[in-house]
């Protein structure tokens, strides 16, 4: 059995959570492989489900933090402006936290 344990994080943090990565994930997300929405913009996220895996320090001495998210991209429908909302995909991301990037991992660098 492991030791693990995580905790779910609360709806008024996962709003802030969100705020803060909303500008880091409308670049990133639409150049991944396994992005759905290719050709359409990403217009806003909804935050379905927040897990903090690995808690890490707000210093950063603690170490690495992981966060399981679900998050759902809203995008436009259809080609052009006006264009009615689609329901959005939803992804599932593994977020690490850490305070400095090593170079092993500049690839899969979100944003600072």
């Amino acid at each position: 059995m492991s030791d693990a344990s995580s905790t779910l994080v609360p709806s008024p943090a996962s709003g802030g959570l969100l705020a803060s990565l909303d500008p880091l994930l409308r670049p990133w997300l639409p150049r991944q492989r396994w992005f759905a929405g290719k050709g359409r913009p990403v217009t806003g996220f909804t935050l379905v489900a927040a897990t903090e895996l690995l808690p890490g320090g707000p210093s950063g001495q603690d170490g690495p933090g992981l966060l399981h998210l679900l998050v759902r991209a809203q995008q436009p429908a259809g080609p052009g402006p006006g264009a009615a909302t689609d329901p959005g995909d939803t992804y599932q991301l593994l977020i690490g936290v850490r305070r400095t990037l090593p170079p092993r991992l500049a690839p899969a660098l979100i944003g600072r």
